[in-house]
Order: C-alpha cells, then sequence, then structure tokens
C-alpha cells in the first residue's frame, strides 16, 4: 500500500513542482512589468478563491471521494456545479464592487468559475486513483498562468492580465490532456441531464449546506484565518504592502497551498481506503504523512530565509519589502506545510463540528492579535501572527493525532 500511495504522490508533486517553478520563473519578469498594486489586486482574487474554494461546492468534492457508487457521484457533482454557479454570481459582484467597475462582471464571473473548476476535478480523478491527471490539472494551469500575463503585457500593464492567467489553467488543462477530456466531459454530460431532470434544486442545496454545514462552516473559517494577512493589510495597510505580500504568498504561500491541497487529496483517499477496510491503520497513515509533510515544512522556512535575503537580486530594490515580509512569514508558511496536508482526517473520524470550534478559536485569537498589532510596522505585525499561528498548528496536530489514538483504540476492541 506504501508504495502505491508514494507513487501517487509522486505524480501529484511533480506536476506541482513543474507548476511552481514555471510561475517562478515568470514572476521574476512579471514583478518587473506589473505594479505592485496590481499584483496586489489579483493577491486578493486569488485569496477569495482560497477563502471560497471550501464553500463553493458545499464539500461535495470530498464526497466525489467518499460516496461508493458511481452513480451517486452524478448527483454530488451536478449539486456541486449548481453551488459553483451561484458563489461566481456572488463573487462577480463583490470583486466587481470592489474594483467600481460593474462592466467587467462577466469577466470576473468567468475568472471565478474558470479558477474553482479544477479543484472539483481534481477530486473526480482523485477517486479513481488517476493521478497522473491531476498532476496534468497542475501542469496546464502553470503554463496558463505564467505565459498569460507576459503574453498579454504588451497591451499594457493591467491587473485583469494576471487574473486572467490566474483563473485560467484549468481550462487548458482540459483541452492539453485528452485522457482528462473525456472523462470530465462524460461526468458534465451526465450531470446535466440530472439538472434537466429535475436534479440540483433549491431544496436539494439546502439539504447538502445542512448536512455539511459543519464541514463547510470549518473550512471557511480556516481559509479566512489563513488568508487574514490579506484582510488585515487591505484594510489597514497600503495596496503597494499588498503587493508585497502577494510576492511573498506566490513564492511560499501558493506551493504550500497546492502541495499541501495534493497530499490531502491523497490522504484523505487512502484514508478512506483504511476505514473502509474495518483493519484499522489510520494513524500510522497520518504519521507517515506528516513525517513527508514535516520535511517539506522545513524546506519552506529555508526558502523564506533564502527568498529573503536574495530577493534584491531576483527581482530588483524595489521589492526589498517583500524580502522583509518572507523572514516574518516564514514560520507561519512552514507550519501550514506540515499540518495542512492531514487536516483532512477530521472528516475520516467524523470531527468536522469539533473542528469547527476548534478553528472558530484560531480566527477569534488571530483576528484579535492582528487588530492589537495593527499600528506596528507591517513585518513586526506579520511576525507575531506568524508566531500565534504556528503555535496554534502545532496544538491542532497534537489534538488530531491523539484522537487517531482513541479511534484506533475503539476499532480494535472486540464486538
Amino acid at each position: 500500500m506504501r508504495r502505491d500511495i508514494l507513487t501517487g504522490m509522486f505524480k501529484v508533486a511533480s506536476g506541482n513542482a513543474f507548476r511552481q517553478a514555471v510561475i517562478f520563473l515568470s514572476m521574476l519578469v512579471v514583478a518587473r512589468i506589473y505594479s505592485k498594486e496590481s499584483i496586489g489586486d489579483l493577491t486578493l482574487f486569488s485569496a477569495l478563491i482560497n477563502i471560497f474554494q471550501h464553500v463553493v461546492f458545499m464539500k461535495g468534492e470530498f464526497r466525489l471521494i467518499t460516496e461508493r457508487y458511481k452513480y451517486e457521484c452524478v448527483s454530488v457533482f451536478s449539486y456541486a456545479l449548481v453551488s459553483l454557479v451561484c458563489c461566481c454570481v456572488f463573487l462577480a459582484l463583490l470583486f466587481s464592487f470592489y474594483q467600481a467597475d460593474f462592466l467587467l462582471f462577466g469577466f470576473y464571473f468567468f475568472c471565478f468559475f474558470m479558477a474553482f473548476i479544477p479543484l472539483l476535478i481534481e477530486k473526480l480523478l482523485a477517486r479513481d486513483g488517476d493521478y497522473l491527471g491531476v498532476a496534468g490539472l497542475r501542469v496546464g494551469d502553470g503554463l496558463f498562468q505564467s505565459l498569460v500575463p507576459l503574453l498579454l503585457s504588451v497591451f499594457g500593464e493591467k491587473s485583469k492580465f494576471l487574473i486572467l492567467g490566474r483563473s485560467g489553467g484549468g481550462g487548458m488543462s482540459l483541452l492539453m490532456f485528452s485522457g482528462l477530456r473525456k472523462k470530465v466531459l462524460l461526468m458534465l454530460f451526465l450531470s446535466f441531464r440530472y439538472i434537466k431532470n429535475g436534479g440540483g434544486t433549491i431544496k436539494g442545496l439546502c439539504d447538502q449546506l445542512s448536512r455539511n454545514k459543519y464541514l463547510i462552516s470549518s473550512g471557511f473559517i480556516t481559509a479566512l484565518s489563513i488568508n487574514l494577512p490579506v484582510v488585515a493589510i487591505t484594510v489597514f495597510y497600503s495596496a503597494a504592502d499588498l503587493g508585497f505580500y502577494g510576492v511573498v504568498s506566490r513564492v511560499l504561500g501558493v506551493p504550500v497551498t497546492l502541495i499541501a491541497a495534493s497530499l490531502s487529496t491523497v490522504f484523505i483517499a487512502e484514508c478512506n481506503k483504511v476505514k473502509r477496510s474495518g483493519e484499522g491503520g489510520i494513524i500510522k497513515l497520518m504519521l507517515f504523512f506528516s513525517s513527508i509533510s514535516f520535511v517539506l515544512g522545513f524546506f519552506v522556512f529555508l526558502g523564506g530565509v533564502v527568498f529573503g535575503e536574495g530577493v534584491e537580486l531576483l527581482l530588483g530594490d524595489e521589492w526589498l519589502g517583500a524580502g522583509a515580509l518572507a523572514f516574518s512569514l516564514a514560520l507561519h508558511f512552514s507550519m501550514q506545510m506540515f499540518v495542512n496536508p492531514i487536516s483532512t482526517i477530521a472528516i475520516t473520524l467524523d470531527e468536522t463540528r469539533l473542528q469547527m470550534f476548534f478553528d472558530i478559536f484560531r480566527l477569534s485569537l488571530l483576528s484579535v492579535v492582528v487588530f492589537m498589532t495593527r499600528d506596528l510596522a507591517l513585518e513586526e505585525m506579520l511576525f507575531i501572527f506568524s508566531i500565534f499561528s504556528g503555535g496554534i498548528y502545532l496544538i491542532y496536530y497534537c489534538f488530531f493525532l491523539f484522537r487517531c489514538v482513541i479511534y484506533e483504540k475503539e476499532i480494535k476492541k472486540p464486538s
């Protein structure tokens, strides 16, 4: 089993490695073409995606993995599509209001839709163990996200070009990989037929929301706490500061989010296999995955220090502010890398309600920390934020490791 897990992780990680390498290399040019304010707009757009990805499908993407029968997946996928359209309408209106340009509503709707849909497709592929397809999504996303801003820069320096690049990778992946396209088109066809025949109703959406309310709330609150610096900088600091943070998040935060999400996809799939077998072994699986994520977290911390030292050489002296933020955020992103890949253990253990209360505590504490330090220099505020965030991540990991021990003991008790 461990060999299969490593194979799946390698396929996903290779796609992420290629994606991040291409994005990083393109960023060396993008940072010299686009302004801090434009990159700040991209940062806010990405933060909205990171926050609302836990709401947009009402956690139907995880049910695609856990449902026993494939015909049930059609219903789940259909409701996820209806929910996606509703959320994209809301987010497009919200971002149009922020930009004070409602004429671009259709453009922002398209961008949000294309940014979210690969997240749903990933889980569909993971259900069948098609980790090569997941890697293909990442490769296409990386190419599109890197090339579009560079090619369109000949028409001027506009944040819309960065946003378009951030959102279009999923569609490009479907065009690049014919095997991936066939699987997705089949599911789309079955889902549209299901909706046409009366499925995907508002009542059904409300039932889905009620069924997963704790899981949805927990994911939303977790993402909000992770992206709290973006909210704080938008409210208390300047647009240029948001641009500095955006560069750091692309160097450290984006790979952490992508790698953690990919490992999490493999982790929850393997956990559900172990759980369905009824033979135990979840704690060994968690320790195995967390040992890998710990090593990756160390390299993320090291990467933050190296980037902080070399930012002037890489991006120019106008981006020195990003180097100071990289030092402050290294601990925060390294602890994210350590804990986030195994955070879906709460789903396997049916502890989503408990996780929601834990996440409320984390968001409340970090919000107080940010508010109390808002008058400090940005790098000082983020350093204090990182210390508290890292401590909470460590408590979270220890708690659910303990819950895994209890779970293993319970299933081994004689009936």
